[in-house]
């Protein structure tokens, strides 16, 4: 939370945290039908490419849009009155912290220069980087979200003063459904410290793709499509994060976080998949989205993506409702008995019901995506190997392990 808020308030290290040379590569613009053709290397390359920009949630028009570059109205003028966000004595922008508490609560207390998030060993991943570079001015977009939601309470407010007030989803009443909110608000913006809690914009995330969804008859008044961009372009830089920013980190995050359940995974692999045992074959476990995050982390930062855009895209796969990740061992009878390739595993994931909210209103439903593959024919040897690692050791202030 700490360096996510760093981050958020700081603009010379966001800029320093985007490196042109590690963030993937744009797609070119399209060749006219005159231009000459291009060799297959390079046209396997520019459609991976564009596989890659495909699988980005926000279109350019919407970014641009968002980031005031566009067409695009948000009817500024019409804004509810934001808290100030300036310093009551200065009367200038309140200054970010030049050191990071990461543990705030309690005794390791250690303070972090600012600079460690710089350092050449200190890089965010490809999908947060490029996130990061959309938002722009996160704070901005922080600002335009909350004058938004201040007017989902004022409309909440006029739905129960209503005798002809409408019902919320199921059985929630239209007081819970304000309560709801009431705390989600006053929660995402510090008016002591006249800042905004960056750890709480995954809670607005969910309760705008909830109410979205169900509600919409509620909120038709408000600029919908409006909330949910400025929602999910927030949402999707920070919620990968929450489980570490660089590499090193989200490594010792998810494999210490998984370390239980990658043993139980390597145990019925070997007890029940390679014998001829009459035996359950199918094993289902239920678990939290922190410990999906942490599972796709460990995942793509192995050498078990089958190449970097794949792992790019899982980088960036929200977790949604359903979400959910597929391990399948195969035998291959066809190689020797002894060959480490007898065996192999391939690896799906599916952000679950991800869509767009506002697609499907009438029905009130979200499909469930299928798992897309992580990988082609995985050795199962290797698969052990990579569950039965130990975590990286404690991760040092200039980044490294």
């Amino acid at each position: 939370k700490q360096e996510i808020q760093h981050i958020f308030y700081n603009d010379q290290l966001r800029e320093s945290l985007l490196d042109d040379h590690y963030l993937p590569p744009t797609p070119p613009p399209p060749v006219s039908a005159n231009a000459p053709d291009h060799d297959d290397a390079q046209e396997q390359e520019q459609e991976q490419e564009e596989m890659l920009d495909s699988t980005f949630s926000l279109s350019v028009s919407d970014i641009n849009n968002i980031n005031g570059n566009g067409n695009g109205n948000s009817n500024n003028n019409n804004k509810a009155s934001l808290p100030s966000l300036t310093d009551p004595e200065s009367g200038h922008a309140a200054a970010s912290d030049d050191t990071i508490v990461l543990y705030p609560d309690s005794e390791k207390n250690e303070e972090w220069p600012s600079h460690h998030m710089s350092s050449p060993n200190y890089k965010l991943l490809p999908w947060s980087q490029r996130q990061l570079k959309q938002l722009e001015n996160p704070v901005e977009k922080c600002e335009e979200l909350y004058d938004i939601l201040l007017g989902v309470q004022r409309v909440l407010q006029e739905n129960m003063d209503t005798e002809t007030g409408k019902q919320p989803y199921l059985d929630e009443s239209p007081l819970v459904m304000k309560q709801r909110w009431d705390k989600i608000i006053e929660e995402l913006y510090d008016r002591d410290k006249q800042k905004f809690d960056c750890s709480k914009i995954p809670d607005v995330f969910d309760s705008c793709r909830y109410d979205l969804l169900h509600n919409r008859h509620i909120l038709r008044k408000l600029p919908l499509a409006r909330l949910w961009l400025l929602t999910e372009l927030l949402a999707s830089f920070v919620m990968p994060q929450e489980y570490g920013l660089s590499r090193e980190m989200k490594l010792q995050v998810s494999r210490g976080a998984c370390r239980p359940l990658f043993d139980d995974i390597a145990a019925n692999i070997k007890q029940h998949c390679l014998t001829n045992d009459n035996t359950s074959r199918t094993f289902l476990y239920f678990t939290s989205e922190s410990y999906l995050h942490s599972l796709r982390n460990a995942l793509i930062l192995s050498d078990i993506p089958a190449n970097k855009y794949v792992a790019a895209d899982i980088e960036g796969m929200e977790c949604s409702y359903f979400s959910h990740g597929v391990i399948r061992v195969y035998e291959d009878p066809e190689c020797h008995p002894n060959s480490p390739n007898r065996f192999y595993v391939r690896i799906g994931f599916s952000p679950g019901a991800h869509a767009n909210p506002l697609v499907d209103v009438e029905r009130q439903v979200a499909s469930v995506e299928v798992p897309g593959p992580l990988n082609g024919r995985f050795p199962l040897d290797k698969f052990l190997k990579f569950l039965s690692e130990h975590p990286p050791k404690t991760i040092k202030k200039d980044g490294s392990v």
